[in-house]
C-alpha cells in the first residue's frame, strides 16, 4: 500500500512541473522538421489517414511552445483536450487517494470488530 502511495506522490512533481512549461511556454526542447517524420505512415490502412493529423498538431505543438513572451495570457489556455486530460489526471489520483483512504479504513474496522469479537468471548 506505501509502494501505491509512493508511486503516485513521485509522479506529481513531474505532472505540475511539465505543467509549468507548458503554461510558461518554454522549458521545451526545440522540435526539429526531420522528428516531425513519422512512421505511422507505415501502419496498413489507418496509418496515411493517422499521419496528416499527427504532423499538424506536432507543428502546432511547436509553434505554442516557441512564441514570444508577449503572447497574451489567454494563448495559455491551452486545447479542450489538454484541459480533460489535466481534469482526469486529477480525477485519477484523487480515486487513488479516495481508494487508499477506503481500504484503510476497511482494515481498521476488521481490526476493531475482531477485538471485539474476542471480548464478547
Amino acid at each position: 500500500m506505501m509502494w501505491g502511495l509512493g508511486t503516485a506522490l513521485g509522479e506529481l512533481p513531474t505532472y505540475y512541473m511539465a505543467r509549468a512549461a507548458r503554461l510558461s511556454g518554454g522549458g521545451v526542447s526545440e522540435l526539429n522538421e526531420k522528428d516531425d517524420d513519422s512512421t505511422t505512415g507505415r501502419i496498413p490502412y489507418i496509418g496515411p489517414k493517422l499521419e496528416a493529423p499527427l504532423l499538424e498538431f506536432l507543428r502546432n505543438q511547436k509553434a505554442r511552445l516557441h512564441k514570444n513572451d508577449a503572447a497574451s495570457p489567454a494563448e495559455n489556455q491551452g486545447s479542450v483536450l489538454s484541459n480533460l486530460l489535466e481534469k482526469f489526471v486529477l480525477a485519477m489520483v484523487v480515486y487513488f487517494v479516495v481508494s487508499i483512504v477506503n481500504a484503510l479504513a476497511q482494515n481498521y474496522s476488521k481490526r476493531v470488530s475482531k477485538k471485539k469479537g474476542k471480548k464478547r468471548e
